[in-house]
């Protein structure tokens, strides 16, 4: 049978795996948020068809919890009450052992989550980026999960910054694209990047930069 669609079209499918990522400042952790109470709401999202509500949940891993709780009222505040979302504070938390995989696995069913959002990957990853095999592990131990408990899964990620050479000259070779082993994004199915541009009033564009299931769409703004 054809792979259903969640949201626009199989940009999101059940049990899939999406990346949102770009440099700081580009508004990656609200985008994200949005996506969760679109979808947690069963609302569109940048036009997007979200074709029935799930049940989602928000891990944040990486600023001060009085930060977090203010940003989460202000969401809040603009959608209302959503009875399907649900946000944990895990920035003491990181998935280094089997213990740490089993914690998550069994918080996703407990939940009853149909899609897991962890913002950031680099706060839960044991390990460097750029090494293969931990990487690999890595995706091979989410895959796990997500078999497990029939739940999504979308990493909020980091891309390349602007690197200095030895004679004081920048290179801006990479800069801005995903950061980390290739295997990052042989991973996802959907890769959304967010970066800032001078058009439509420095609204942050939102381009899909992969999408597995489904034609790539055009690039759009949020505000």
């Amino acid at each position: 049978p054809e792979v259903p669609s969640i949201m626009g079209g199989r940009l999101l499918v059940p049990e899939g795996r999406i990346i949102i990522y770009g440099q700081p400042g580009t508004y990656k952790s609200f985008a994200t948020l949005q996506l969760c109470y679109a979808l947690s709401l069963g609302i569109d999202f940048l036009g997007y068809n979200v074709s029935r509500p799930q049940r989602v949940l928000y891990l944040q891993a990486e600023i001060v919890p009085w930060m977090a709780q203010e940003r989460m009222q202000k969401m809040k505040n603009f959608y209302g009450e959503s009875p399907n979302f649900m946000y944990g504070y895990t920035r003491d938390f990181s998935l280094r052992t089997t213990d740490d995989w089993e914690t998550l696995t069994n918080t996703v069913l407990e939940a009853k989550a149909q899609f897991v959002f962890i913002d950031p990957m680099s706060q839960v990853f044991a390990g460097s980026e750029l090494d293969d095999e931990k990487t690999r592990l890595f995706f091979q131990d989410l895959d796990v999960m997500s078999t497990k408990t029939g739940c999504g899964v979308g990493l909020v990620h980091h891309a390349r910054k602007t690197t200095w050479n030895n004679d004081g000259s920048t290179n801006h070779a990479g800069a801005g694209d995903l950061r980390g082993h290739s295997s990052i994004e042989a991973w996802a199915d959907t890769i959304m990047r967010l970066s800032h541009t001078n058009e439509a009033g420095g609204a942050t564009e939102v381009a899909w930069q992969k999408v597995r299931h489904a034609p790539v769409p055009m690039a759009k703004y949020l505000r």
